[in-house]
């Protein structure tokens, strides 16, 4: 199981594991779930909160450098995200 625990500033931090330096922005989570499936509610990771994950990776103590494959998603993701909120693109 992991445990997440909301920081000050709100941001997020997972408290156990092989990934527990990983640090999640404030709105990585939704206050509310969100509901997949009829009658299954969940707390989805919001855009900013997968682009984050993907771009600390390779810089975590248990991380690994990007392969293709997260070049691309981090792409897609910052075009998602400047698509969705124009000028709040990551800056790396």
């Amino acid at each position: 199981m992991i445990i997440w625990l909301r920081s000050s500033g709100r941001s997020f931090l997972q408290t156990q594991g092989r990934f527990d330096d990983w640090v999640f922005p404030a709105d990585s989570f939704p206050d509310e779930p969100v509901e997949l499936v009829k009658g299954l509610p969940v707390l989805a990771m919001s855009l900013t909160g997968m682009l984050a994950m993907k771009e600390q990776y390779p810089h975590l103590r248990n991380g690994r450098p990007w392969r293709d494959k997260d070049v691309t998603d981090i792409k897609l993701l910052r075009s998602m995200l400047e698509d969705r909120e124009p000028g709040h693109a990551s800056p790396n």
